[in-house]
């Protein structure tokens, strides 16, 4: 990829952060159906390929590196509740009244290229974070919500939760758990300082957008 090329693609990269920064910040506010556009912005940065050149994010950042996940969890913990039986790679919890918040748990010195990182797992082995990307994100629309594809059913299946909103699928946490994830590590390879803890969505200075 040549330096022109990336430049050229800079804006894409940009809009696509600009819009997850936003949707993430709208779930953790109680709007759940952003989960859609997260999972959306996912596909178009992480698993939506050029023919010979690959995905938007390393299209921009050829040397773009995750961190690798921590071994996974025996327990899930959401506000005073645990639920256990279910591995996990990362924490569930409430904040501030909104729906339940996964933060991912990451080996900050492990770092592996992007394509790794999504054929990793969260929630089970047989879920892969690229696959669940590409079928959530590929329903894109208001009303993709209630059509739930093979890899969304059964994630649904491992664990349903409820927060004083309502009811709220797993797939829904999991999802913004990534973007909020993706969020923070892309910012970081763009070189935005002073970022706050990965936890709290960050803002994206003017002079990126």
């Amino acid at each position: 990829m040549s330096p022109s090329t990336s430049r050229e693609l800079l804006p894409l990269l940009q809009e696509a952060v600009e819009e997850l920064l936003s949707a993430c910040a709208r779930f953790r506010r109680g709007e759940v159906s952003a989960y859609l556009t997260v999972a959306v912005q996912l596909r178009k940065m992480l698993t939506d390929s050029h023919p010979s050149a690959g995905p938007l994010l390393t299209r921009v950042i050829p040397d773009a590196t995750f961190e690798a996940l921590a071994p996974p969890y025996a327990r899930a913990e959401w506000g005073e509740q645990t639920f256990w039986g279910a591995d996990f790679r990362g924490a569930i919890g409430l904040r501030s009244g909104g729906p339940p918040q996964l933060d991912l748990m990451v080996q900050s010195d492990v770092l592996v290229p992007p394509t790794d990182w999504l054929s990793d797992w969260i929630v089970t082995p047989d879920i892969r974070i690229g696959a669940l990307i590409r079928e959530v994100g590929n329903k894109d629309g208001a009303h993709a919500d209630n059509d739930a594809g093979p890899i969304m059913t059964a994630l649904d299946e491992q664990l349903r939760s409820s927060s004083p909103r309502g009811p709220i699928d797993m797939r829904k946490i999991v999802i913004a758990g990534i973007g909020q994830y993706v969020l923070y590590r892309v910012l970081t390879l763009m070189g935005v300082p002073n970022l706050p803890p990965r936890d709290a969505p960050p803002p994206i200075p003017p002079h990126l957008l």
